[in-house]
């Protein structure tokens, strides 16, 4: 379990920095928090110089979306298409159990286009990958347009990922190994980015 978290913060690290020489901005939030995100960081402005060019990336568990879950990506979507711009465009990404681009970048205002890809997750994958952060990345590069302000948004779950078919047989209660210092590291894994970018 050590090495697949090293392996993807370090595969994260090295996205973050590619993506960097083409002017992408990365930001990261938890599930929980993802209404106040929309709120603090789009806000609604009428007269916008450059439009918005987004790739969210989701995730998804074993278990699927809990009902919590869908229910904070689908109020996050429906302000946030209230708060932008018809030239602003969204792309939807999942990661984890399931890897694939769910929608094709769309104007945010396609409000009913995005509600049905976040509530047919799995019918609205055309094809799967081996790793849908990178995917996530790969579309952000080829989605890339000078004149917009471009962002991947990584949200993040505060469910515990496996790749593993989930039984009850399979669930066993482990020893807490230095959670707390790799939790601390993955937390600061933005700022220790920006600090080693200047």
């Amino acid at each position: 379990m050590r090495k697949i978290t090293t392996n993807l913060f370090l595969l994260f690290v090295i996205v973050q920095v590619r993506s960097q020489e083409n002017n992408i901005f990365t930001k990261t939030v938890q599930i929980e928090e993802f209404i106040p995100f929309v709120v603090n960081n789009f806000p609604k402005e009428i007269d916008v110089e450059k439009y918005r060019n987004i790739t969210f990336l989701i995730p998804i568990t074993n278990l699927g979306a809990t009902d919590e879950t869908s229910v904070i990506l689908n109020q996050a979507f429906r302000l946030l298409s209230r708060r932008l711009n018809e030239e602003d465009m969204i792309t939807l990404v999942v990661y984890s159990a399931i890897n694939g681009e769910v929608l094709k970048s769309t104007s945010v205002k396609e409000l009913k286009k995005i509600l049905y890809a976040l509530d047919n997750v799995n019918t609205s994958i055309s094809e799967l990958f081996e790793d849908g952060v990178q995917l996530g990345y790969d579309i952000a590069d080829t989605n890339f347009d000078e004149d917009a302000v471009n962002t991947v948004v990584m949200i993040r779950s505060s469910a515990k990922v496996n790749g593993n078919s989930f039984t009850h047989q399979n669930v066993k209660p482990k020893k807490k190994k230095n959670n707390i210092v790799l939790l601390t590291l993955l937390g600061l894994a933005p700022e220790i980015i920006s600090i080693l970018k200047d």
